[in-house]
């Protein structure tokens, strides 16, 4: 563990006063007016990370000043924030979060506490790290596909944090309150054994604009008697999103838990909004075994990276927060000094959230872009790159020159992309690209090293993709390396083609989700690492969309590749999502067909690829349309399928082209099940329909 800026360990002032149930020790905190840091190495995976709190006056800090930010890496896991607020509103003594991360190979886990003024002050008690098990880990699967619900998928991965707002051991007798044992939650409905359905419904307030991910755990001793029919069905906020009908005993099993993710909307005034859970069977039940063992609600990072939520503001929300945690407190009257307090919390609040939104171009990344990536040197960036020598030159385009680099004693492989003074991609390009690479991180975007901005120059630092551009591996033949160009374009089986493409769909719909839109997708600008994983480079265009108006267009300068531009947006100047769409369908093509979007050295009629694909459409020639080391390995029904989806795509009309969340799903489904039909809920059609929600409520996903 290393600890990092200006802080001290402190003692608690009223050693007498601590009595709190905790396993952490509450004597002592370390505290800070300005900002300091924890770095621990750590093994790759999951890890859950607790922070302790317990706000109190200790050896030169006030009491009940205390107002700061915590992040871990990219993620901001409180904002704002007052233990001590939270510890009255609540009616305890201590606050613990706890998050889970899913931490990288060779990466260290970093936690960053600043504080928001030098009249107010950053602290804390204790952090827990623990490693756990996969067996229930979320971020487990392919690659932590969380279970469809409605109308997407939602993968939940290293670009995404959770949160831990309420566990529940639903066999537990329910808490007495005021002499009513109904609870807030109440009981399972009938009479136990003898009523042939039972349902049990859950209450929850929790913040709204976030995601939530809801883990349902069933006992595995539950068996059905006698005839053994029986109906399982999952209710969240009165919409059914999960049913069965089996026969479930001891000898076939129940799974141990199922994942449902819903969107509580809502505008940040709003604070909360209930979160309803209803399980239900129909069956003879065994006596003595419940269905439902435990349940969960986790929180999602947002757009923005964040799971913070504000502080409490007003009585009514601090009686309902009480009321959730199945108790009530009264509240002191000395809060209202505190409550008022909050208020300006509030306004820091918006403010910090409007100049967040604003991309900075100047010489230097904004100061949260500098605290999360590395600025090198141009003498480390000469020594890395042996003075930007010919034979460390691995690419280059319009923009500049891409070179291998190694830093840190040689022991890490870097891409260097070093910007010409005047190229397409100025300083606002520049500082762009830095700022949204260090807002956002997936397993389908390209990673940020660092950056250099010495003596005028303009140089990003990437992690070095072993396998280069999905452009170098389907067409981009050098004279003297064919023989090495044929065995790269062999290894690009179908099935991998239809993973690439899956990967760099997934990255372009992280995008469009954050309100981002790429602006320049092409084959240059896939990149493919040593597994083939595709992920999305290039990220100097990217035009961000306003949330806060519900932006879903916006007129701008035509930039781009020419021949992957959306016509639409050529003609018009009005970009949107679906002018990626359009540049992602011509991406399908070359990977189809290997060819590029223009090869001048064909005739006329042939070198302009999406002209040439709509005519061989027309004509019936689909055969023409695929590579000739694919004509043999691409089942008909599936070539038909693939074409169908680019074509879609490639429509005239914007508002006829699917979403990139459906390009996506719609790939997975004929990679799963090559050759089967799109079912309805994945068709455009069925989306339209579903767009019609109500954008104050919940969604599901």
């Amino acid at each position: 563990m290393q600890i990092n800026g200006s802080s001290i360990a402190s003692n608690l002032m009223d050693a007498l006063n601590n009595s709190v149930d905790d396993p952490v020790h509450h004597g002592t905190a370390r505290l800070s007016r300005s900002q300091f840091s924890y770095s621990f190495r750590v093994s790759r995976g999951q890890k859950i990370l607790r922070l302790h709190f317990y706000p109190a006056s200790y050896e030169g800090f006030e009491g009940f000043h205390d107002l700061f930010v915590v992040e871990s890496g990219h993620f901001i896991l409180l904002s704002n924030f007052s233990a001590s607020i939270n510890s009255i509103a609540l009616g305890v003594r201590s606050i613990v979060k706890e998050y889970y991360l899913n931490i990288g190979e060779n990466e260290q886990l970093n936690l960053v506490f600043t504080s928001l003024s030098s009249s107010m002050y950053a602290f804390v008690n204790g952090i827990e790290i623990i490693s756990m098990p996969p067996r229930v880990s979320y971020f487990d699967g392919d690659p932590g596909v969380v279970r469809v619900v409605g109308k997407s998928r939602v993968y939940v991965d290293s670009s995404t944090a959770l949160e831990m707002v309420y566990r529940r051991n639903t066999l537990q007798r329910p808490v007495l309150l005021d002499g009513d044992i109904r609870d807030l939650f109440g009981m399972w409905g009938g009479e136990g054994s003898k009523a042939k359905r039972q349902s049990y419904t859950w209450r929850i307030s929790v913040d709204v604009g976030f995601s939530y991910l809801v883990r349902l755990y069933f006992s595995p001793a539950f068996e059905v008697s006698e005839s053994g029919d029986f109906v399982f069905e999952v209710s969240i906020n009165n919409r059914v999103v999960d049913s069965y009908t089996d026969r479930w005993n001891e000898k076939n099993g129940m799974v141990l838990y199922r994942d449902y993710v819903v969107v509580i909307k809502g505008r940040e005034h709003q604070g909360k909004r209930d979160l309803l859970i209803c399980v239900s069977a129909d069956g003879k039940v065994v006596d003595g075994q419940e269905l439902l063992k435990e349940f969960e609600i986790l929180k999602m990072s947002n757009f923005d990276n964040s799971l913070a939520s504000p502080n409490p503001l007003s009585y009514p929300a601090i009686e309902d927060s009480i009321q959730v945690l199945g108790a009530r407190t009264v509240i002191p009257s000395d809060s209202i000094a505190l409550l008022a307090l909050g208020c300006f919390v509030f306004y820091v609040t918006r403010r910090i959230r409007v100049s967040s939104d604003t991309i900075k171009v100047g010489i230097m990344p904004s100061a949260r872009a500098q605290g999360l990536c590395r600025r090198f040197t141009l003498a480390e960036i000469r020594q890395a790159t042996k003075g930007f020598s010919g034979e460390n030159l691995i690419g280059k385009a319009g923009f500049g020159k891409v070179y291998k680099g190694l830093i840190d004693k040689e022991r890490k492989a870097v891409a260097v992309k070093q910007l010409k003074p005047n190229a397409r991609q100025g300083s606002r390009e520049f500082l762009n690209e830095i700022e949204v690479l260090t807002r956002l991180r997936h397993d389908n975007l390209v990673s940020l090293v660092g950056y250099c901005n010495d003596n005028g120059e303009m140089i990003i630092v990437y992690e070095l993709l072993g396998c280069g551009s999905v452009a170098k591996h389907l067409y981009k033949r050098s004279s003297n390396n064919a023989d090495s160009f044929a065995s790269s374009r062999a290894s690009l089986t179908w099935k991998r083609r239809l993973d690439i493409c899956i990967g760099a769909g997934r990255g372009l719909d992280y995008l469009h989700k954050h309100s981002l839109i790429h602006r320049d997708v092409n084959a240059s600008n896939i990149l493919l690492d040593g597994n083939f994983k595709a992920k999305v480079s290039d990220l100097g265009l990217v035009k961000h969309l306003s949330r806060s108006k519900l932006q879903s267009r916006v007129k701008t300068k035509v930039k781009g590749t020419h021949q992957y531009t959306d016509p639409s947006y050529a003609t018009t100047g009005v970009l949107t999502q679906k002018s990626d769409v359009y540049s992602f369908g011509v991406f399908l093509l070359e990977v189809l067909s290997g060819r590029a979007a223009v090869d001048p050295s064909l005739g006329d009629n042939e070198c302009n690829l999406v002209p040439w694909f709509r005519e061989n459409i027309s004509e019936g020639h689909l055969d023409r349309l695929v590579a000739s080391d694919l004509l043999h390995e691409i089942p008909d029904d599936s070539l038909k399928i693939f074409l169908g989806i680019a074509e879609r795509c490639l429509d005239g009309e914007p508002v006829r082209r699917p979403a990139m969340a459906q390009v996506v799903q719609q790939l997975e489904w004929q990679q799963e099940t090559p050759g089967c039909p799109v079912p309805y809920w994945l068709q455009l059609e069925f989306w339209q329909q579903e767009t019609s929600d109500d954008e104050t409520g919940s969604t599901f996903v």
